[in-house]
């Protein structure tokens, strides 16, 4: 048992800690160690009889055991076990060195021998378990736990390190330059959404491991959280040394990843998902909060990155002054929602064959206090980034309905008019949005054929089409908004769930004079009208467009040509009849005239 356990003590002492001669610690242990013995010594000379001996050994004993529970504590089980085999080895020589013990001493010292082995592997396993789960926890705290990657408190840690007090001021002597590397992934929940989490969570492993691959050091990669990855890269040279690792990045990120997904049938199959990346750029200054300021740039890089469409961006002062601005907007848009600031305006859709208004669409406009009526491309990104769409989308739905049922009201004899309204994919994504849509159409008293929910292409794509089939079984109509300008291609308009596609403006424009257009145009009605699908064309601005888009079968138009947005009251006069110009703009040669 004693030889075995020394053994055991010795092969974990060489393999686990060959660090541990080189400690200072350890040897302080077993000087100790060797004046207990020296002491021991001493003792045993002046004693006589066996009894006060034992006595003896057994005091000793505990003294010996004392620094082996100390070594089991610093070292674990190789520490304490190299300093029971040294206090073993000591008690051995003290054998020899008793030439004439009797039998209690003989005893006493077989007894220590065994005790001490005994006792130092009890307490350097002990230690070593209690050792291995202070490390396991301490690991979990500052890793992520799916790709093993540093967390965001282990970032902060790593920069206080290495950076707090090392970076000079304006009159300093050497300065350390480093830089913060923020990556994000683009529309990751449609991963998720698409193929489930467990793709998703693969996937994220992918890039944690071609993150580190582009930076070299895996030590200095780490997960934020999200599909939010960092690089803190020290001791830069210049800047273009962290700029060259933000390209390997994205040439990384440029290449399928390959993951297994299951079919509805069961069956899995191979599948390569592309992901777009943005990257955001921040340099190291100097002060003491450098931490906090590197997230925030970076961060502020990365967000711009996205907006701007590129890769990489570097962050600027200027992009402070923009952030500060959107967050002045987040503030004010809160208060528009709380005080009811935004109001609609309506556009009437023409239908081609009979030049009369056969709906509207609803367009928000914001009454700001100060800067008067602003537009939706000012604030719809924003109000979608805070959450703010759903309530105002909800009240958008209310007040369209609202208005669309008094013009009913007041003819009820007229022809059937629709009403389109701009819907986020945020809001289909609420799991209260049907629900009240239909409670709505009843409170309106409206026919469900009389709504167009319009979205963009990137949503009905990201949309699960449950959803969205579920709207059309009710009979609502769902409209594919700018069609043409979303990243999905004209094939894929067979998977969407929608029966109205509206042709972009950018299409328009050029249609009368632009070849390309117009076979683009051409294409996109024939498409549609091939799959049962109804052609609105936007933004139809002079004749020679609308008498083309006449000739390619477009069903409906709307546009400045026709009548720009206006308020409600100034709506009415279009319903019932055939736009007063209608003739003469369809006519050749004709001059152009405007209703407004």
């Amino acid at each position: 048992m004693t030889k075995r356990a020394s053994r055991e003590g010795l092969s974990r002492f060489v393999a686990w800690h060959p660090k541990l001669l080189a400690s200072k610690r350890f040897w302080v242990i077993q000087l100790s160690i060797a004046l207990v013995f020296l002491a021991h010594q001493l003792l045993e000379s002046h004693s006589h009889s066996g009894v006060t001996s034992a006595v003896l050994l057994l005091f000793l004993l505990s003294a010996y055991l004392m620094p082996i529970t100390i070594a089991a504590y610093s070292f674990g089980l190789s520490g304490s076990m190299a300093t029971a085999g040294w206090v073993t080895l000591l008690v051995i020589v003290d054998l020899m060195l008793d030439h004439a013990p009797n039998t209690i001493l003989s005893w006493a010292h077989v007894v220590q021998m065994v005790s001490i082995d005994i006792v130092a592997l009890i307490l350097g396993h002990s230690f070593d378990i209690v050792h291995a789960q202070a490390q396991s926890r301490l690991f979990e705290a500052f890793h992520d736990s799916l790709t093993g990657l540093g967390n965001r408190a282990l970032f902060s840690q790593v920069v206080k390190d290495s950076l707090d007090g090392q970076i000079d001021g304006p009159t300093g002597g050497e300065s350390v330059f480093a830089a913060l590397l923020l990556l994000d992934l683009e529309d990751f929940k449609l991963i998720n959404d698409t193929f489930g989490h467990l793709v998703g969570d693969e996937i994220l492993r992918q890039v944690a491991s071609r993150v580190q691959s582009a930076a070299c050091e895996a030590e200095s990669c780490f997960r934020f959280g999200g599909d939010e990855f960092a690089v803190f890269l020290l001791d830069l040279q210049d800047k273009e040394a962290a700029l060259e690792v933000a390209r390997r990045m994205q040439h990384f990120m440029s290449k399928p990843f390959v993951v297994n997904v299951l079919s509805s049938d069961g069956e899995e199959r191979r599948e390569s998902v592309h992901i777009k990346a943005s990257i955001g750029i921040a340099f190291a200054a100097q002060g003491p909060e450098i931490s906090e300021t590197l997230v925030n740039d970076a961060d502020m890089a990365m967000h711009a990155a996205k907006v701007e469409g590129v890769e990489v961006l570097e962050w600027s002062s200027t992009l402070r002054s923009d952030f500060e601005a959107r967050a002045v907007l987040r503030e004010d848009l809160a208060r528009a929602v709380e005080n009811g600031e935004f109001v609609l305006f309506y556009q009437p859709v023409v239908g081609l064959q009979s030049g009369t208004v056969v709906g509207v669409e609803a367009l928000i406009r914001w009454e700001h206090p100060t800067r008067g009526l602003v537009g939706p491309v000012e604030f719809i990104e924003t109000l979608e980034e805070t959450g703010l769409i759903v309530p105002v989308g909800r009240w958008v739905l209310h007040e369209a309905c609202r208005q669309l049922g008094e013009w009913l009201d007041i003819s009820p004899d007229g022809p059937p008019l629709t009403m389109g309204v701009n819907v986020s994919g945020i809001q289909l994504r609420d799991p209260e949005f049907v629900k009240d849509l239909e409670e709505l159409l009843v409170k309106s008293e409206l026919c469900a054929t009389n709504l167009i929910l319009e979205i963009t292409e990137s949503v009905a794509l990201s949309q699960e089409s449950s959803v969205l089939l579920s709207l059309l079984d009710r009979g609502l109509h769902i409209a594919i908004d700018d069609f043409g300008t979303g990243y999905s291609s004209m094939s894929s308009l067979r998977k969407i769930p929608a029966d109205i596609l509206k042709i972009d403006k950018a299409f328009v424009d050029d249609v009368s004079s632009d070849p390309v257009a117009l076979a683009i145009v051409r294409a996109i009605s024939d498409l549609a009208s091939s799959v049962g699908m109804e052609t609105v064309a936007e933004g139809v601005e002079n004749a020679e467009q609308l008498r083309t888009l006449s000739d390619l079968g477009c069903d409906s138009v709307q546009g400045y040509l026709m009548a720009k947005p206006e308020r409600p009251n100034d709506i009415a006069r279009f319903f019932g009849t055939k736009l007063p110009s209608w003739e003469s703009w369809m006519e050749v040669e004709t001059p152009l005239r405007r209703l407004v």
